[in-house]
């Protein structure tokens, strides 16, 4: 339920940055320009689905079958395979005026469902890992470092209060609205809302974007990476809290295939 919520939201907050960058590029905002951004947003990710869903499917077929036949399978080659699609479908974004972060991202989707053999998934896995946590997300974050500046906790500490409030009213309170008319129970999903309260690496991306095309100020830039990382720090103690809620009133639910507890209803 997280995972597929997490994934919805970051796929709507694209959507809607694309929209924005858009209208910054166009510089005006009008019904005209509103409905461009919309439908090069929604024809990027109509084809986008259509080779995930029916183009890639194929090509891992036969690149399975490639690599079986004449034994390359290792970790440069699967790289190779993942670099590729990636920069595919940055190319596509780019095509639809969208940012390249987006088509990245849907690549990573697609990637991470993608029915390949265990071997060259693991491969792949692998080297994108080691990648980005030892290489590109110490650089990026470093790099973000450099961009913050600590004066907002004196100097605009009721805004970054405000922000944080709002940051976690959205996420719980909505998580919570929306779980009403399913089949989850009001306290699963407030506990829901909490494990969806974080903010990831997608928002700080989406910042650092703002700040270095001009949208956002640097002091509104620390705010939200500092709205980011408070939230994202406090995820594992506050669904923790959440679940323990939960057992104690009777209404944690366990995988029915889990021999280690008894299920409950």
């Amino acid at each position: 339920m997280l995972l597929g919520g997490a994934l919805l939201s970051d796929v709507g907050i694209l959507v809607v940055f694309a929209g924005v960058t858009g209208f910054i590029e166009s510089g005006e905002v009008t019904l005209w320009s509103i409905g461009t951004v919309m439908l090069r947003a929604l024809a990027f990710f109509a084809v986008a689905l259509v080779i995930g869903d029916r183009v890639l499917p194929v090509v891992w077929e036969r690149l399975e079958g490639l690599m079986r036949r004449y034994r390359f399978i290792d970790k440069t080659s699967a790289f190779s395979v993942a670099l590729i699609v990636a920069l595919i479908f940055a190319y596509l974004a780019a095509l639809a005026d969208l940012h390249m972060i987006i088509g990245g991202f849907v690549a990573g989707m697609f990637l991470r469902q993608a029915q390949l053999d265990k071997v060259i998934y693991e491969h792949m896995h692998t080297v994108m890992y080691d990648l980005a946590m030892g290489v590109f997300a110490p650089i990026f974050f470093v790099t973000v470092g450099f961009e913050l500046t600590l004066g907002v906790f004196t100097q605009e500490l009721g805004l970054l209060l405000l922000v944080l409030a709002l940051a976690f009213f959205r996420k719980i309170v909505g998580s919570w609205a929306f779980a009403l008319p399913t089949k989850l129970t009001s306290k699963e999903g407030l506990v829901i809302g909490l494990g969806m309260n974080g903010r990831g690496t997608v928002e700080i991306i989406i910042v650092s974007i703002g700040l270095s095309i001009g949208i956002i100020s640097q002091q509104l830039f620390s705010i939200l990476v500092f709205m980011a990382i408070f939230t994202t720090a406090l995820v594992p103690m506050t669904v923790k809290l959440g679940v323990d809620w939960l057992e104690r009133a009777g209404k944690l639910v366990y995988m029915a295939d889990d021999q280690s507890v008894e299920p409950e209803v």
